[in-house]
């Protein structure tokens, strides 16, 4: 029995988060944070792997994390709620 792979999609843990998320990438690209009304707050260019995003100075709520590659664009969802 093989254990089912997230292909080319973010993996975000721990969901909810308190302070630092780690975001599974599966492929290099540009990764931005969104806020609930759709704002961006924060971007930068990624590889594949595992990233950290401190959260500590994020507001208690709901945030996009999107991630635009040449494969294509993945979108994923957190909660943030302080610790």
């Amino acid at each position: 029995v093989s254990t089912p792979k997230a292909i080319n999609k973010i993996v975000l843990y721990p969901n909810p988060v308190s302070n630092d998320l780690a975001i599974n990438i599966p492929q290099s690209g540009c990764l931005a944070v969104y806020d609930a009304a759709g704002k961006q707050i924060y971007s930068t260019n990624v590889t594949s792997g595992t990233a950290i995003l401190n959260t500590d100075g994020y507001s208690d709520g709901i945030y996009l994390v999107k991630l635009i590659s040449d494969k294509g664009t993945d979108i994923a969802k957190f909660v943030k709620r302080k610790g």
